[in-house]
């Protein structure tokens, strides 16, 4: 508990939150694939419901890994919402076991610069 920010792309590694101490800031990743309601339910709400700060940064196409795997006009990119419909077991494979996070960091420096602002 003597750490002010979290940083981290959605995943079980969040949970550590609750370990943070009051009016601390979290920063969650979201990576592709129609998963901002999902990364807001499991770790945006209780950040709030603690007394923390919580900011989301959704990703796009290119600080994703999957622009390497798959065409700039694929479904994977386009349209999650089928996949999201096949099954579970489709979307764990493509947005959470293929897909690594590269960060444009000149895209990220004002979600940086924010939760330094909210620490002030």
């Amino acid at each position: 508990n003597a750490f002010d920010v979290m940083l981290a792309v959605h995943g079980s590694g969040l949970t550590n939150l609750v370990f943070l101490p009051m009016n601390a800031v979290v920063v969650q990743v979201v990576p592709l694939g129609r998963m901002e309601g999902l990364a807001m339910d499991e770790y945006g709400v209780p950040p709030r419901d603690m007394n923390m700060r919580y900011i989301q940064y959704n990703i796009t196409a290119e600080e994703s890994t999957l622009s390497e795997l798959y065409p700039p006009g694929h479904p994977v990119f386009l349209d999650p919402g089928p996949i999201h419909k096949q099954s579970w077991s489709l979307v764990k494979d493509i947005y959470l076991g293929k897909q690594d996070v590269r960060l444009d960091m000149a895209r990220f420096r004002p979600v940086l610069q924010k939760a330094l602002d909210l620490l002030r």
